[in-house]
């Protein structure tokens, strides 16, 4: 039986076919079509790159650099700073 996937690359088309004939720019078109037309949050980014990533690297045996290329920027938020009034609610 053969395996099939589906992808959604930056185009939108769907390409249907085997993971064995799937190259290193159609996973990275996939990517970032996730990323910027269906704006995924970096946990279901970072989910969906790890088990692609295990997929064609332990089952497949396809060492490629695009996981590294595609990953997600980690989010930059502000530390919280709490007012000289909460600060003294705190202690006291």
């Amino acid at each position: 039986m053969e395996r099939i996937v589906e992808l959604r690359p930056a185009g939108g088309a769907i390409f249907i076919k085997s993971p064995e004939l799937i190259n290193e720019q159609e996973i990275k078109a996939y990517f970032l079509y996730n990323r910027n037309v269906k704006q995924w949050s970096r946990a279901a980014f970072s989910v969906s790159i790890s088990a692609i990533k295990f997929f064609f690297e332990k089952t497949l045996q396809h060492q490629w650099h695009v996981f590294r290329l595609v990953c997600p920027p980690k989010d930059k938020s502000l530390p919280v700073i709490l007012s000289l009034k909460e600060v003294n609610k705190i202690f006291l």
